[in-house]
Formats: structure tokens, C-alpha cells, sequence
């Protein structure tokens, strides 16, 4: 039987991963993903490059975007914060100010019960 690997510190937190495409950008986006990273944001001037790697990336098991983006221009630059923002207040953020209601509604009311979150893949296609 296989050992399950533990969460180290890189597990469950979101990244932003420039370059992130292709050659060493890539590979830690990678890494990112197989310790256990709750989401990436790649992003990267070559379309089909970084289409190809989100795929990858996210057939290991993590959410990942890909922007196309030049970062010498600072709309660009913009437009890769304010996508790993979106995902992160969906993703992240929204689902723990809505436990926090539960639980006070919950409390308040002498209710007992079990919270279950679930996000689906389908958030980001058909």
C-alpha cells in the first residue's frame, strides 16, 4: 500500500507563475502542482504553450489558468493579478465567508450538521 504523501508548506495555496509556460517557469509550476497547490495562474506570451501547459497542470489535479501576456506592458501585467484575484474570491474566498454564516446561523439556532464544500471542474468549461 502506498504511503499518502503529507501537505507540505507549498499545499493549498493559490500561485501566480510568470513565465510559466515553457522551461523552468513551467517546471515549477509543476512542482507547485504536485506538492499539492490549491491553484495556479500561469501565464506567458505563446498561446499554445501555455494552453498546453494549463492542460497539464490541471490533468495532475490542480486548477490552472493560463493568461496570454506580455509582461513588458503594464495592462498585461494587470490582467494576470486581476484573473488570480477572480479565481481566488470563487474559489477560496467565498466558500469561507460562507461557512462563516452557516456556522453563526447554526450556532445561534442550536443546530448541529456537517458543511461540505464542492467546486466543480465545470466552473471553467463545458
Amino acid at each position: 500500500m502506498r504511503k499518502k504523501k503529507e501537505k507540505g508548506i507549498l499545499a493549498s495555496r493559490h500561485y501566480i507563475v510568470t513565465g510559466g509556460t515553457q522551461g523552468l517557469g513551467r517546471g515549477i509550476a509543476l512542482h507547485l502542482a504536485a506538492e499539492g497547490a490549491a491553484g495556479l495562474t500561469i501565464c506567458g506570451r505563446n498561446r499554445e504553450y501555455g494552453q498546453a501547459a494549463a492542460r497539464e497542470i490541471s490533468q495532475s489535479g490542480c486548477a490552472c489558468e493560463y493568461v496570454p501576456a506580455d509582461l513588458f506592458h503594464e495592462k498585461d501585467c494587470r490582467n494576470v493579478v486581476e484573473l488570480w484575484d477572480l479565481l481566488l474570491n470563487v474559489n477560496a474566498r467565498a466558500p469561507f465567508i460562507l461557512m462563516q454564516e452557516v456556522v453563526r446561523f447554526m450556532k445561534a439556532r442550536k443546530i448541529s450538521g456537517s458543511i461540505v464544500n464542492i467546486i466543480s471542474d465545470c466552473a471553467r468549461g463545458g
